[in-house]
């Protein structure tokens, strides 16, 4: 069976080349589909959520060289739709950075938890054992 981590970094991969494909060649008129744009949030998402924030942006520099040709090609004829093209790039960064740190901290979060819970069994377990020993050691004191 495969590793679970290469299944998730080929389903990457290849969403993120079938967007850019359905982008770029299925609508070849004077602006692609917004929604072709919109996709690339599921490649990323999907690579914060499995690998954290290093993930997600390794996944938005991919997606963005991917991108690169919206910037400068048929579909930017004007200024306003260049401007909209780096806009689209720089809110989708944000959305990256924002999505890795929240899942990267609450992983640590629920690492800190496991640690805590460790912790409190162990001291239990300490507690059980100290109240058992202090038992036999008080009737040996009481007798001699």
């Amino acid at each position: 069976m495969l590793n679970k981590k290469i299944v998730y970094i080929v389903v990457i991969i290849a969403s993120t080349l079938l967007i850019t494909y359905l982008h770029l060649w299925l609508f070849r008129g004077p602006a692609p589909y917004i929604v072709f744009e919109e996709l690339y949030y599921i490649p990323l998402l999907l690579a914060a959520f499995m690998f954290g924030l290093k993930g997600a942006l390794l996944t938005y520099f991919f997606v963005s060289i991917l991108y690169l040709p919206f910037l400068f090609g048929q579909w930017t004829v004007t200024a306003l739709s260049l401007i909209d093209r780096i806009l689209h790039l720089f809110f989708t960064g944000i959305f990256v950075l924002l999505a890795g740190l929240l899942i990267d901290r609450e992983r640590r979060r629920e690492h800190q938890l496991e640690k805590d819970r460790y912790l409190t069994g162990l001291g239990q377990v300490a507690a059980t054992i100290v109240h058992d020993l202090k038992n036999p050691l008080i009737s040996i004191l009481m007798v001699s």
